[in-house]
């Protein structure tokens, strides 16, 4: 599946130039509401996916990794990064 809007486009050049470290940087350039709204999310269940992001569901990520056009395990890869640095600054 194609990327859907110019904001995801735009995610997917920074995720390809490996710009984009963590699963939260993706929303520096897409809001949370558009996302949520792509998704057919409620908000307040997206939000709090976003702060514990292992919370997703695989079909989800998927589900996210077709919006913004890139291969699954890009977004999954994006995902365990971001948790791992949690876990590391908690340490």
């Amino acid at each position: 599946m194609a990327a859907k809007k110019s904001g995801y486009e735009t995610i997917k050049i920074l995720i390809e130039g490996d710009h984009i470290k963590q699963f939260d940087q993706i929303f520096d350039t897409v809001s949370r509401t558009n996302m949520a709204k792509d998704l057919g999310m409620n908000y307040q269940t997206f939000v709090y996916r976003l702060n514990r992001p292992i919370a997703f569901t695989l079909e989800q990520l998927i589900a996210i990794a077709n919006l913004i056009g890139v291969e699954r395990r890009v977004i999954v890869d994006l995902v365990i990064k971001q948790v791992d640095a949690k876990k590391k600054g908690k340490s």
